[in-house]
């Protein structure tokens, strides 16, 4: 899968281009680790900004920011 992905990697791509590659990342199971990650990256975030010691409006200004990356279509 690797060598077809670099086939890719750097090259002007077609639109059937950009679908194959998706599948590459589905099928090797790429783009569930990257959502799994995604996820822990969003809590360790809330966690972090809720224990600053910083203006309330701030910090639901930050928790706000996270949220919108969180529910925005990928």
């Amino acid at each position: 899968k690797l060598k077809e992905l670099l086939k890719y990697y750097g090259n002007e791509t077609k639109e059937q281009d950009a679908k194959k590659v998706q599948e590459i990342f589905e099928e090797s199971g790429a783009l569930e680790y990257a959502n799994k990650m995604m996820e822990n990256m969003f809590y360790k975030a809330k966690t972090d900004i809720a224990r600053l010691q910083i203006d309330s409006t701030v910090k639901y200004i930050l928790l706000g920011l996270i949220t919108y990356l969180e529910l925005r279509e990928k």
